[in-house]
């Protein structure tokens, strides 16, 4: 049987930093993921959130590992809600995580066919809670697949596929990480989850477009 543990990878820049050389340094095996990794800095720590298969009868629960420089935290959903089957965060796709005003925030895919958007805060990147309502439901938004986040100018920006048969490129934005506004470029199709990050102040983005070809585009940001 395939092992889908979490691998942790460094890359070292070589040849005047135009290759990498890369290796291994941790690999957590005791944990079945069912989604990639999102990643973040936080508080000088290192944060890991996927989805897993490793909790009977949850579909995707998340869990948690962390990495301060010296010591790593084994995976775990004890923060995630597994103290609360209502509150258990889970879902089939890559979640989004970025700092914004002193606070890691979580956006994810529901799990299941709906596909809302959910959203979830940590004020230490611990202990995890709704941003909105009882559960984290953020109903007028829908997600096509992972969504990867980024914050510039004090605003977060997740990209994103539109969640129906037009797989356009769709960029939301927040400057609470609460209350979001989303713009669709449909002359831009995502085959898959794209990645963000800053490059120059501007926000560049690489994807697989929905033509199965690769495809990169900076979207400048005012």
């Amino acid at each position: 049987m395939a092992t889908r543990g979490l691998d942790v990878v460094t890359a070292t820049p070589i040849s005047g930093n135009v290759a990498y050389q890369f290796q291994l340094v941790k690999q957590f095996n005791s944990v079945q993921l069912t989604t990639a990794p999102g990643v973040a800095v936080f508080n000088g720590k290192l944060i890991y959130i996927f989805g897993t298969s490793s909790v009977s009868g949850i579909n995707n629960a998340f869990f948690e590992a962390t990495f301060d420089g010296v010591n790593w935290t084994e995976p775990s959903d004890a923060n995630l809600g597994a103290s609360n089957p209502n509150l258990r965060i889970a879902s089939a796709a890559q979640p989004a995580l970025a700092v914004l005003n002193g606070t890691l925030r979580m956006c994810t895919q529901q799990n299941n066919s709906q596909h809302n958007m959910f959203l979830y805060y940590s004020p230490d990147g611990v202990t995890w809670y709704p941003s909105v309502g009882m559960y984290g439901e953020y109903s007028a938004l829908q997600m096509g697949v992972g969504a990867t986040m980024v914050k510039i100018n004090n605003t977060l920006l997740l990209a994103n596929k539109q969640n129906n048969s037009n797989h356009a490129l769709l960029i939301f934005s927040s400057t609470d990480g609460v209350n979001w506004s989303d713009q669709e470029y449909p002359g831009i199709q995502v085959g898959w989850t794209p990645g963000i990050a800053l490059f120059n102040g501007d926000v560049s983005l690489l994807f697989t477009s929905g033509s199965e070809q690769p495809l990169s585009t900076d979207i400048a940001v005012q």
